[in-house]
C-alpha cells in the first residue's frame, strides 16, 4: 500500500485515509483471483477494535474500485478519500454515516437511498462514522467513460444535474430513491455465494445488473417499477402512475387523500406499499424531488433564490431556505455559481 494510506489516532480521532488509486495498488498485490482486500488488512493489532464486521474492498480492470461495508462501529472514525475526475456512487440499505462531499455536507437520516456525486479536480469524500452505528452499504468510485461507453448512453435524454456529473463539468450531489429491485441486488452483492475466481465473476455481473438499474432511475424514476418486480401486476401499475404524478406535479402535488382516489387504491395500501418499494413515506420522496429540483435551478445561476422557490411550490424564500437546508445542510444562497 502506498505511504499516503494511513489509519492513524489524530487528537483522539480515528482517521483511515486512502484513495482510489492507492486500492488499485493493493489489488494488485493481492494473490487472491478475486482482487479482494479486507479493511482489517490494513489494520494493526491495536486498531482492529475500531470495527466489527465485514469491510472490503474489490475493483475491476482500474475501472472502478467497490467497498462492501457490513459492521458495526466500535469507536468513532473518519475515512478521508481523495478523489479526481471520477464518480461515487453509494447504496445505503441500513444505517449510514455523515458525508462531506467536497465543501458540500450531508446528514444521514438512516433511510434507504442512493447517493451520486461528480469529483472534478481535487475532491474529496470524507466519512464520519459514529461509535455505536450500525452501516450496510455498497459504494464505488467509477469513470464517466466507463459508464458511457459500456451502456451507450444518451446523453442528451439524461436529466440536467445528471449529464453535468457524467461530463464533470461540476462537483454535484444527487439523491435518488432506492427500489425493491436494487435492494435485492445490493443485499445478494454483500452476501455472495462465491469465492475466488468465481466471486470475481459474480460480482462482476451483479454490478452490471445494478448499474443498469440505476441507469434506468436517473433517466426516467418511474419506469423503475416493472411487471417483473415483485408487487403484483395491479399495484406495479399503480406505483408507476403515481411516480408519474408526483414527477409532473412536483411542486404542488395532491393530498394523499387526492393521491389515492385518482389511483383507485386504498390510502394505506398505497402508503404502504410505496414505502416497501423505495424505502421512504411519499412526503420525503416528494421533498427529495423538489430539493434536487430546486438545486438543479440555483446551480444555472440564472434565478434568484426567490424565484427557485416560487417555481418548486413554496410560498416565500424563508421556509424554502429552511427546508433546503435542513436537505442540504447549507443554505441555497451557498449553491448559485459565484
Amino acid at each position: 500500500m502506498a505511504e499516503s494510506t494511513t489509519l492513524t489516532e489524530i487528537d483522539n480521532k480515528h482517521i483511515f485515509s486512502f484513495s482510489p488509486e492507492e486500492l488499485f495498488s493493493r489489488c494488485h498485490q493481492n494473490l487472491d483471483a478475486a482482487s479482494m482486500v479486507s479493511v482489517y488488512d490494513l489494520l494493526s493489532p491495536n486498531q482492529e477494535d475500531w470495527i466489527e464486521g465485514n469491510y472490503n474492498f474489490w475493483y475491476f480492470n482500474d475501472e472502478f474500485a467497490v467497498g462492501f461495508r457490513d459492521l458495526k462501529i466500535k469507536q468513532d472514525l473518519t475515512t478521508i478519500s481523495p478523489l479526481k475526475k471520477t464518480l461515487s456512487l453509494e447504496y445505503l440499505l441500513i444505517g449510514g454515516s455523515d458525508m462531506q462531499l467536497g465543501q458540500k455536507s450531508i446528514n444521514a437520516n438512516g433511510m434507504p437511498k442512493i447517493y451520486i456525486s461528480s469529483h472534478c479536480n481535487n475532491g474529496q469524500q470524507t466519512r464520519f462514522y459514529k461509535k455505536g452505528e450500525y452501516i450496510k452499504s455498497i459504494g464505488f468510485w467509477i469513470t464517466p467513460d466507463y459508464l458511457k461507453q459500456t451502456f451507450d448512453l444518451d446523453m442528451e435524454q439524461l436529466p440536467l444535474n445528471f449529464k453535468s456529473m457524467l461530463n464533470l463539468e461540476q462537483d454535484i450531489t444527487a439523491i435518488i430513491p432506492m427500489t425493491s429491485q436494487i435492494k435485492v441486488i445490493v443485499s445478494e452483492m454483500l452476501s455472495p455465494p462465491f469465492t475466488g475466481a468465481l466471486l470475481n465473476q459474480y460480482l462482476q455481473a451483479k454490478m452490471t445488473e445494478l448499474l443498469c438499474h440505476t441507469i434506468l432511475s436517473m433517466f426516467s424514476p418511474e419506469l423503475t417499477f416493472q411487471e417483473n418486480n415483485q408487487l403484483s401486476r395491479q399495484k406495479s401499475n399503480v406505483m408507476k402512475k403515481l411516480l408519474q404524478i408526483l414527477e409532473e406535479q412536483s411542486s404542488s402535488p395532491p393530498c394523499l387523500e387526492q393521491l389515492a382516489k385518482q389511483l383507485a387504491i386504498s390510502r394505506s395500501s398505497m402508503t404502504s406499499t410505496f414505502k416497501a418499494s423505495y424505502g421512504m413515506t411519499i412526503s420525503d420522496y416528494v421533498f427529495q424531488k423538489r430539493m434536487n429540483k430546486a438545486q438543479q435551478l440555483l446551480k444555472t445561476g440564472k434565478y434568484t433564490v426567490l424565484e427557485v422557490a416560487l417555481e418548486i411550490g413554496y410560498d416565500d424564500q424563508s421556509s424554502f431556505g429552511r427546508a433546503y437546508k435542513r436537505f442540504f445542510n447549507y443554505p441555497p444562497n451557498e449553491e448559485r455559481p459565484k
